[in-house]
């Protein structure tokens, strides 16, 4: 065996062995982005919240009544794949069947600005979303450290998905998806909703300091499945 081959054998072994953390860091790095023209075409479940300027995750309209008596669309696009689709979440009071409020129903009259569905809708790398809310009345709402009014109108926001779990072709999120349905979380939104009669009061009791600092981490998690920054990540 010439000392050339062992060398070379000795090389490839260490490379086989670092390559996991290589690949762990990239991932980690690019927040677990799969390139588009890689990403297959996947039905998954949906997971969204809407963008509200100003909250920390968490948004509650206070009266059910009047958001739901708009109307809530979401439009999946990509045009490189020739899919265009208008999703009716609700529409005059009523939620579109397989749509649900995300978390519980409160006892008030109060409810939650986020949803999911148990069906299934194309998805990829690669997709935009649009979300439009028609609210026939303003819309008084308070998350855990603000309060505000959303104005009656059209509101329309634009993004994509912040994170895809389910044959992504990403081992580290499609293991954590093993005999579970594929889902898509849209929660990378370019557009924010910019609220009136804002208060820095919520449910919670005033805003702490410092509550809005993003540490350097959590700026780099800051991006969509297609790398663009997101204005409003929930």
């Amino acid at each position: 065996m010439s000392s050339h081959g062992a060398g070379l054998r000795s090389t490839l072994r260490r490379f086989a062995l670092a390559l996991p953390l290589v690949v762990s860091i990239w991932l980690s790095l690019c927040n677990g982005r799969v390139p588009a023209f890689l990403s297959p075409t996947v039905a998954r479940t949906l997971y969204f919240k809407l963008p509200i300027d100003g909250t920390r995750f968490h948004w509650t309209f206070l009266d059910r009544r009047a958001f739901l008596a708009g109307t809530l669309t979401l439009r999946i696009v990509n045009t490189s794949r020739g899919r265009d689709e208008t999703l009716v979440v609700f529409r005059e009071g009523r939620i579109t069947d397989g749509w649900t409020m995300i978390g519980e129903t409160s006892r008030d009259s109060s409810f939650y600005f986020g949803f999911s569905t148990d069906r299934r809708f194309a998805t990829s790398v690669g997709d935009s979303v649009i979300v439009t809310l028609v609210a026939p009345e303003p819309l008084r709402g308070r998350g855990p450290y603000s309060s505000g009014t959303l104005a009656a109108g059209t509101w329309v926001a634009t993004g994509t998905y912040g994170s895809l779990y389910g044959g992504t072709l990403n081992p580290f999120r499609d293991v954590v998806r093993i005999g579970k349905t594929p889902i898509a979380f849209l929660n990378c939104w370019d557009t924010a909703w910019v609220l009136q009669d804002v208060s820095d009061t919520g449910w919670m009791g005033p805003k702490p300091p410092g509550e809005d600092e993003v540490s350097f981490f959590g700026r780099l998690m800051q991006r969509g499945v297609d790398g663009r920054d997101c204005r409003v990540r929930l």
